[in-house]
């Protein structure tokens, strides 16, 4: 067994040397390159030797086809080759552990398609066998429509909870490193962003809020100043969506805009009426307030919070607390939605006050220091071959500190921030590849 999984990782991960277009330029680098493997690498240079001979031994349409393999790789951009190596190697400890009738089975598929399809009815019943007693029992008491409803259903609640998961570790992540200080909990944070946040978003907006790459996943910095950037832009200006429709306006709303008054020509009433974002919020009341304001003045009632009571006794109490200039400056836009609220949002940001119920939770020092931030450079993330060869220079660097893996989203970043601290240019020498592959 241990023979046939170093024999396939040979064939997919060996670097075949001799390639008959190399120049004399590119075989001297090869040359040195693993010149500075045999002295300072012994045991990669090592297994570099065994793997060739493995790679030597398989038939010659086999190399071939392992060459032309390699090309395809080395063609990709970086993050899509190392996804790739990822999954292959994924793929080869799989299925050097099956059992011997599984794996026969897929190395002797007349097809692609059929080995495909042979992986994944066994990774299917792999999974099902993992299942809980309570999930296995349900499957086995349920007949073959019901199955598949299950497995959807539970494949769901997986992905649910891994999402949940990741969101935890990044948040934590936070804190264990420090990179913020007085970070709010977690649940509370969420509540803010999917009961306030999320419905006022853009697909795009909340596909940032929701990222499926895990390049952002490994990155909390970058989801924290996220949400702080769409929270700016985005400043809540009431407790809940409400009056996204036509039909759900106040009755006075829903007469102005069917009879406006007769000073406001027909064609430019109608086009008007017609360019309502009907069914967005807030971008729908807000629109209709400024509208019917301008035709007929404020009316009775309002779309939104339009004084401190309305919001919460919260708000109230930080009303009160403000200057006599700050509570002046809401007093004169008192009484008119969404001003109020729009005018609370100023002063909080101008005094860096928390704002209850509407604003980011959590230390408002906090936000203003991210949003500085914001401002300076980010330091962008690193593709995954860079970053696990950095930390096994890093290892020989400094080989009495601990060993720091580039997989881990905190210790990911500590390799980030040491990387450029090290390569202020972003840009590593490379030692090369080793022989017979482009560069």
């Amino acid at each position: 067994m241990r023979r046939f999984g170093e024999i396939l990782l040979a064939a997919l991960f060996a670097l075949p040397s001799g390639r008959s277009d190399e120049s004399a330029a590119e075989i001297a680098e090869r040359r040195r390159t693993l010149q500075t493997w045999k002295e300072s690498e012994p045991e990669r240079y090592a297994r570099l030797l065994r793997h060739e001979a493995l790679f030597n031994s398989l038939p010659a349409e086999q190399q071939a086809k392992i060459r032309r393999l390699d090309e395809q790789l080395q063609a990709e951009p970086p993050e899509v080759r190392d996804r790739l190596l990822h999954v292959l190697g994924e793929y080869v400890s799989w299925l050097t552990r099956l059992p011997a009738e599984d794996r026969q089975r897929i190395l002797d598929a007349p097809s692609t398609a059929e080995r495909l399809q042979a992986v994944r009815e066994i990774k299917q019943r792999q999974w099902i066998e993992s299942q809980p007693p309570s999930r296995l029992n349900a499957w086995r008491s349920a007949n073959s429509s019901e199955q598949a409803a299950l497995l959807e259903r539970w494949r769901q609640e997986d992905r649910r909870r891994a999402e949940e998961l990741a969101d935890v570790r990044r948040w934590e992540t936070l804190g264990r490193l420090r990179v913020v200080e007085n970070l709010p909990a977690l649940e509370e944070l969420g509540l803010f962003v999917n009961q306030h946040l999320l419905p006022m978003l853009s697909p795009e907006e909340k596909a940032r809020l929701r990222p499926k790459e895990p390049e952002w996943r490994r990155n909390p910095m970058n989801w924290l100043t996220t949400v702080l950037e769409l929270s700016d832009r985005h400043p809540v200006l009431s407790l809940k969506p409400q009056y996204l429709t036509r039909k759900e306006l106040p009755e006075e709303y829903r007469r102005v805009l069917e009879s406006p008054p007769s000073r406001i020509p027909a064609k430019e009433a109608r086009q008007a009426v017609s360019r309502l974002p009907e069914g967005k919020w807030p971008d729908y009341p807000v629109a209709v307030s400024r509208l019917v304001q301008s035709w007929v003045g404020q009316l009775s009632v309002q779309l939104g919070p339009a004084t401190a009571s309305e919001i919460s006794p919260q708000m109230v109490r930080f009303v009160e607390s403000l200057s006599k200039e700050d509570r002046a400056r809401l007093k004169a836009v008192e009484g008119r939605w969404p001003d109020y609220p729009l005018m609370l949002h100023t002063i909080a940001k101008e005094r860096k006050l928390a704002l209850p119920d509407l604003g980011l939770p959590g230390d408002p020092q906090l936000w203003e220091r991210l949003r500085s931030r914001r401002a300076a450079p980010v330091l962008p993330d690193l593709p995954d071959q860079v970053l696990r060869e950095f930390a096994a220079e890093l290892a020989r660097r400094e080989p009495d500190s601990p060993r720091l893996s580039w997989r881990d989203p905190e210790q990911r970043e500590i390799l980030k921030k040491r990387y450029f601290e090290i390569y202020p240019e972003g840009k590593r020498p490379s030692l090369g590849r080793p022989p017979g592959n482009k560069k």
